[in-house]
């Protein structure tokens, strides 16, 4: 157990209590104004904290850090009322705390029976100074760029130091790309493919990589691209992409997606060039900033959908496409965008539900409070099995929820008016293997300042723009 600090129940102890938090943060190696940043955004935590009810005539609030794989975590305990979940969600509340969350990578409220209750903070460490930057310098000239080659197994330790450089343990769709051992199994069979580039002396310094939900799939995601701090504006993540992209073409892959960052433009514009084209945006994607990036962004990162056919057959739908009525014209608007040759029917007014059991496939993040949900057949009780992993979701305060319905079943014409009185609401257009999907998100407790999110081209600023509106809670 790290230092400790214990004081009294009472509002006027809230600067000590934020000079401890300040302090501990810069002895666990947290920059001073991170630091000092982090303890002023604990203020209205703490004031909740200090002005709750207890029994005890002398209750007390305890303050203790801890270590934890790749960084700290911050424990304010006490005896105090018992949490309510909800509370802390609510708009008003998650508002107080959204100068807090900017600050920290997770943020926990937990009850303990016997033993009161927990607040825990979760700070990753940095990999870079917070402050904005040039590639760190060197006595001794870089080894120039030597070539980008395929993934060796031997060069999986050193990729999965070169992403912990770029992006801290923030990068976490996949904690492979930390594991040496599960990054060599993924390229080995088939479920990733990676390219490295290397310096003339042999050294991985950039990364970057298509993954497959299922090996054989032709639909790929694009991403996991890292490149180490000092050698930066080099233009090396450029040069790879046409040679993922040649891999992916000799590997019988069709299509790619991937997603951009919205807190900067950079990403974008990267994949922008490369022919990619928008076709959804994904709010709330991520509990923090990426580490090691610098941005103005203090919310949650958002992100921007991607999508490029390598095989004009993958722009050939064999099939009609059932959209609802209310999305129709802005479903085709990004069908023509992408050159997609789309046909859109309107099914029987009456449709039976299928016999049977719904299916759904789920993937959830908790290190981003985030899930996925994607309707692979819809069964007579579809809308109840919906509604209760959300219920399930928040009950684990997930924050962002993406839905994904078939387009090429024709209920998903007829399910979207019940699933937006639960909350979701229009994002854009998804692949799967087995066809396009109406992408729909359910944002939980979450309040975003639209004016902080960045998008770069026509289409992705008309989609935004529009999925506002369709945002309940936007403000």
């Amino acid at each position: 157990m790290g230092p400790r600090l214990e004081i009294p129940i009472d509002p006027a102890w809230s600067p000590t209590a934020q000079a401890f938090v300040e302090q501990i943060s810069i002895r666990y190696g947290i920059s001073s104004d991170a630091a000092n940043r982090l303890a002023e955004a604990c203020g209205p935590l703490l004031e909740a904290l200090l002005g709750q009810e207890f029994h005890h005539n002398d209750p007390t609030l305890q303050l203790f850090c801890r270590m934890i794989p790749g960084g700290f975590e911050l424990v304010l305990a006490d005896q105090g009322l018992p949490f309510d979940q909800e509370m802390w969600t609510r708009p008003q509340v998650a508002a107080r705390l959204k100068a807090l969350e900017s600050q920290i990578d997770r943020l926990e409220f937990a009850n303990l029976g016997l033993n009161g209750k927990e607040t825990r903070l979760r700070k990753y460490f940095s990999v870079l100074p917070d402050e904005p930057h040039e590639a760190p310098t060197s006595q001794e000239p870089l080894s120039p760029l030597k070539e980008i080659r395929p993934f060796q197994e031997a060069d999986a330790r050193a990729v999965s130091r070169c992403i912990w450089r770029t992006y801290g343990y923030s990068y976490s769709v996949q904690d492979a790309v930390y594991l040496p051992d599960r990054l060599q199994a993924f390229n080995r069979d088939g479920r990733m493919r990676s390219l490295v580039a290397v310096n003339q002396e042999n050294e991985v310094i950039g990364h970057m990589a298509y993954e497959r939900s299922q090996v054989g799939d032709t639909l790929v995601t694009a991403g996991v691209a890292a490149v180490e701090p000092a050698y930066r504006s080099q233009g090396i993540a450029s040069k790879m992409v046409p040679q993922l992209l040649d891999l992916a073409r000799s590997e019988g892959v069709q299509s790619l997606h991937c997603y951009a960052v919205t807190s900067h433009p950079y990403s974008q514009r990267l994949v922008h060039s490369l022919e990619f084209q928008c076709c959804c945006i994904v709010l709330g994607a991520s509990l923090f900033c990426f580490e090691g990036i610098t941005t103005e962004s203090n919310q949650r990162e958002s992100m921007v959908g991607y999508y490029r056919a390598l095989d004009p057959g993958a722009l050939e739908l064999t099939g009609p496409l059932y959209a609802p009525n209310r999305h129709r014209a802005m479903l085709e608007a990004i069908c023509q965008h992408l050159k997609l040759k789309a046909h859109f029917e309107i099914p029987p007014a009456r449709l039976e539900l299928m016999p049977g059991e719904s299916r759904l496939k789920v993937q959830e993040s908790p290190p981003r409070k985030t899930a996925k949900i994607h309707v692979e057949r819809y069964g007579a009780a579809i809308l109840d099995r919906i509604r209760s992993y959300a219920r399930h979701l928040r009950m684990q305060d997930y924050r962002c929820f993406q839905l994904t319905l078939p387009l090429y079943d024709p209920y998903t014409f007829h399910i979207l008016k019940p699933l937006e009185k639960m909350g979701f609401f229009f994002s854009g257009l998804q692949f799967r293997s087995q066809g396009p999907c109406l992408l729909l998100q359910d944002l939980y407790g979450v309040t975003l300042d639209y004016q902080q999110l960045k998008v770069e081209d026509e289409m992705a600023r008309e989609l935004l723009s529009y999925v506002r509106t369709m945002e309940p809670e936007a403000v």
